[in-house]
């Protein structure tokens, strides 16, 4: 495991046989609570005592064989405490957070893969940020970047609205805790 340079007590590296298989980001941030705005309010902060590990990255070659929860557990160790917005990874789109969350296996943990990783290294639920991360771009670009016409586009994770000229769209991510 290592840290890189331009972050290097928030950003850890998970190397395998020489091949980057895997990375974590976090920051420090003032930011308390749980709030809606989640990932976008994070981001924009870069202070504070409390740590927020913003993302977690597995080579998609690499994945299925425990990287994430070393990163986890890396993360654990060196922050002993820290928060994740977490975007679920089986979520079905146009599902509710909120009722996707009361979904769970025999065991009483989270149907979502991705966040049954967190709960079954500490991890608890806290709540739901509604607009954890809001994109605002022209709504010809938007339909530049998807291919076709936004409305006809049925694999966003989260809500895309056309505000006149411009689409706005807004993902909803899961607040969860590591120690403390």
């Amino acid at each position: 495991m290592e840290t890189s340079e331009a972050h290097p007590n928030h950003t850890l590296l998970l190397w395998q046989g020489g091949d980057l298989v895997g990375s974590l980001i976090a920051r420090p941030t003032d930011v308390l609570g749980f709030p809606n705005e989640g990932w976008d309010k994070v981001a924009a902060s870069g202070r504070g005592e409390r740590v927020c590990a913003l993302g977690v990255s597995i080579d998609p070659t690499a994945r299925g064989r425990g990287h994430s929860k070393r990163l986890l557990a890396e993360a654990k160790a060196r922050f002993g405490a820290f928060v994740v917005p977490v975007r679920p990874t089986a979520k079905p789109v146009g599902q509710a957070m909120e009722d996707y969350l009361t979904q769970t296996t025999i065991e009483g943990l989270s149907v979502d893969p991705w966040l049954r990783t967190h709960q079954r290294i500490g991890g608890r639920v806290m709540g739901v940020s509604a607009r954890a991360m809001q994109m605002k771009a022209p709504w010809r670009q938007w339909e530049q970047w998807l291919g076709a016409s936004p409305s006809k586009h049925n694999s966003l994770v989260g809500t895309l609205t056309q505000q006149g000229e411009m689409g706005l769209y807004s993902e909803a991510n899961v607040w969860v805790q590591h120690g403390l």
